[in-house]
């Protein structure tokens, strides 16, 4: 069952949207990847695993499964660029990410922010957790759709504070997961 909560606001004395979101994606995912750069891919990602993304097929033998091997080697080559496969690279770097945090089975957050409940603020300080489970699972599912408020009204109810309560954040900073 999808979570709902009440929509924070942006802008003006809080926190601007696009920032924020630019912070926790480069955060959660690092240094954005140019998939372009097929070799910086191939090292996020791993040869087989980028393959297997790329064709949807697991089967080594599969003719979709060859083509696309055949494909990335000419990439590396530079014989051909990616142009075509430019999103399916990108997503194949978020589904390694998310891959490598389900395999852990758990993410810690921290960061410092001012977060506003009222007419005042409730707290300027750290923030700290640990997600798991159904917690982790709705965090990574709003991340993967680029819903990063409702990731982090995951993160806060995870660390004690309703997050219906908030109106918005009036500063942001030290962002990390681990």
């Amino acid at each position: 069952m999808p979570r709902d909560y009440d929509a924070w606001r942006w802008g003006g004395e809080f926190v601007d949207r696009a920032e924020f979101d630019e912070k926790m994606s480069t955060a959660f995912y690092g240094r954005p990847v140019d998939p372009m750069n097929v070799r910086e891919v191939v090292d996020t990602v791993g040869r087989r695993r980028l393959t297997e993304i790329l064709s949807g097929s697991t089967d080594t033998k599969s003719r979709a499964y060859r083509n696309q091997r055949d494909n990335i080697s000419r990439w590396l080559r530079q014989g051909r660029r990616p142009t075509r496969s430019r999103t399916k690279l990108t997503a194949a770097v978020s589904a390694a990410r998310r891959q490598q945090v389900e395999r852990k089975g758990r993410l810690g957050f921290r960061t410092i922010a001012t977060v506003r409940v009222s007419s005042k603020p409730w707290r300027s300080g750290r923030i700290t957790g640990t997600l798991a489970g159904r917690n982790l699972t709705d965090f990574l599912n709003a991340a993967d759709g680029g819903d990063w408020e409702m990731a982090a009204q995951i993160g806060f109810e995870q660390y004690g504070l309703n997050p219906n309560s908030v109106r918005g954040l009036e500063g942001l900073s030290d962002v990390d997961f681990t």
